[in-house]
């Protein structure tokens, strides 16, 4: 009946969330939830975990208990240290209620990273910290190379691929499958910028030119916008795939212009 109630107290917000609760020392986490390869629960948990967007559910610590609420003075348990993916972390227990009244249901034990438990926030935003390193590199170039022609087109290539996966990286300890698509905006001279979802070729393919009518050295400019969405590698949790907010390089290079010199021949 003191398990009723308490549940009944407990609020939850309608979003998918994660939040820190001291009364069950731990988390409680509203929506989806993503468990690794450490969960020692059912499949079927784990499925429902990735893909429930009303589910409620408490992350506790690791003691055996009736109630995720139980007091527990002492717990022989062995360490609970444990590895997340290449992160450390602490075994902590996962509950489930099935209702606004029913009781809390022990689904298994899982590894919790430094983060806390793992939801579509935390897979985003740590992809938008982590995985800008996996991207091709923003390594700009231009032909010719050096000492351009004033009046002649100059060719400019990104030197990236058009598509970037889908690759299997590891976010947050969670395995997940990665694809992004690039677009680049270049800067010229006097302010003139040019958007593209060409990724610039060499010549005779001119993508991406651009003319300078004086003569001097130019700083370019280009930046990379990766559009990238994500989805778990992971049968038992199989979810659709989530946008990423736009993942950015910024690099430049400098180019010197000369005059065009004629030259009389017999």
């Amino acid at each position: 009946m003191i398990d009723l109630i308490l549940s009944a107290l407990i609020y939850f917000p309608t979003e998918s969330s994660v939040e820190v609760d001291p009364t069950v020392d731990g988390y409680r986490v509203t929506g989806e939830l993503f468990l690794d390869q450490t969960f020692t629960g059912s499949q079927n948990t784990k499925k429902v975990a990735a893909t429930c967007k009303d589910c409620r559910w408490l992350v506790s610590s690791y003691c055996k208990r009736e109630s995720p609420f139980e007091t527990i003075s002492a717990c022989e348990l062995p360490t609970l240290e444990c590895e997340t993916g290449y992160l450390s972390g602490v075994k902590m227990r996962i509950w489930r209620q099935l209702s606004q009244l029913a009781a809390w249901e022990d689904q298994g034990i899982v590894c919790i990273g430094p983060k806390g438990p793992v939801n579509e926030k935390v897979i985003s935003e740590s992809i938008k910290e982590e995985v800008i390193v996996y991207l091709p590199a923003l390594n700009p170039t231009s032909q010719p190379s050096n000492q351009a022609l004033v009046k002649l087109p100059v060719n400019f290539l990104s030197n990236q691929p058009k598509q970037f996966g889908p690759t299997v990286i590891q976010v947050s300890g969670i395995e997940v499958e990665l694809v992004a698509w690039p677009s680049w905006t270049w800067q010229f001279s006097n302010q003139k910028t040019l958007s593209t979802n060409q990724a610039g070729a060499l010549y005779p393919a001119l993508q991406i030119t651009h003319t300078f009518n004086k003569s001097g050295t130019y700083k370019i400019e280009v930046s990379t916008k990766w559009s990238a969405q994500w989805r778990i590698n992971d049968p038992a949790a199989a979810s659709p795939p989530r946008l990423v907010d736009e993942l950015v390089q910024k690099s430049a290079i400098s180019l010197q212009i000369r005059p065009a010199w004629g030259q009389l021949t017999r």
